[in-house]
């Protein structure tokens, strides 16, 4: 999946949608750390 997040369960996917954490502000950063390999991918 790389930088974008994924719920597990319902109340994951409702979570995500709700704060946005896949808008394009927050997936450049996670990008911009997983290159720097900071953000931990597991």
């Amino acid at each position: 999946m790389g930088a974008v997040l994924g719920g597990r369960t319902a109340i994951g996917r409702a979570t995500i949608h709700v704060l946005a954490i896949n808008g394009a502000d927050f997936l450049a950063m996670r990008k911009a750390l997983i290159e720097e390999q900071v953000f931990p991918l597991e």
